[in-house]
């Protein structure tokens, strides 16, 4: 379908708009999401491209009080007054194929994907790599 004149303007608007109003979220309520929400953002994540349709990556959903998120946060800093993910009620882990040239960026393009769908949905996100170095370390099998 291609857009055209007032429609194709009206739908830029959109998209547009909410980027302009997303922002980087470092407080989160006790509300849990519903399970509807995290599907919708796991949908935004598969709906990325990949490089050469690669499809490398993996979606995985981790909910407030896995004891992971507390392992995570003893690797980083264990006497941090914040933690690494800001109490967020839930956190999901990108992860993807480390022999692709092109995984860290099409992990990138999907991040986004979610970052701007919780926004268009009225929630809150952050984009964070901190984890990276313990997640290629010793303890990436866990």
């Amino acid at each position: 379908m291609q857009w055209y004149g007032k429609e194709r303007e009206m739908f830029m608007n959109q998209v547009l708009d909410v980027m302009k109003k997303r922002s980087s979220i470092r407080g989160y309520t006790e509300e849990p999401l519903t399970e509807e929400e995290v599907c919708m953002l796991v949908e935004a994540a598969l709906q990325a491209p990949t490089a050469r349709n690669e499809q490398e990556l993996f979606v995985s959903v981790v909910k407030k009080g896995n004891p992971i998120l507390d392992e995570l946060q003893n690797e980083l800093n264990p006497d941090a007054k914040v933690k690494w993910y800001y109490d967020a009620p839930v956190v999901f882990f990108i992860s993807g194929k480390d022999d692709f040239k092109w995984t860290a960026l099409d992990a990138g393009i999907m991040c986004e994907n979610m970052h701007l769908a919780a926004a268009s949905m009225g929630l809150g996100s952050i984009i964070l790599g901190c984890i990276d170095g313990i997640m290629h370390g010793e303890n990436q099998a866990k």
